[in-house]
């Protein structure tokens, strides 16, 4: 099975748009070939266009096998539960993943006057 590159990653989730950027893909790169331009508000990562798949033949996939929006989750990655309910935000929220309802969720919260401030964190490179 031949597997895909930053190629197909590219021509399948950042230029349709599907990209949210969650990083996943910049995060799994062994090449450290993907990554976010700095100070700048973007919808998908940059390439320096290197891959080692495409450029040297040497099987990778990382990045394509990493992005939430071409794999689907099995079932029993989930754990037990009683019931799933999905949601969806119905405001604009830019760059969403999987409907914004969390950020929505805290919006909602701020502007009702039920939380101060919300904190988020993410990785620092």
């Amino acid at each position: 099975m031949v597997e895909k590159s930053y190629l197909d990653l590219k021509s399948e989730v950042w230029d349709t748009g599907k990209c949210s950027g969650c990083g996943a893909c910049v995060a799994v790169c062994p090449a450290d070939a993907l990554s976010f331009a700095e100070g700048e508000m973007v919808t998908t990562p940059q390439t320096t266009g290197y891959c080692k798949q495409a450029t040297d033949n040497v099987r990778c996939g990382a990045c394509y096998d990493a992005c939430p929006r071409i794999s689907s989750q099995p079932a029993e990655t989930l754990g037990k539960y009683l019931e799933l309910t999905c949601g969806k935000a119905v405001i604009e929220i830019p760059h969403r993943q999987s409907g914004g309802a969390v950020t929505a969720i805290f919006a909602n919260a701020l502007d009702e006057g039920l939380i101060d401030a919300v904190v988020t964190v993410t990785e620092d490179r």
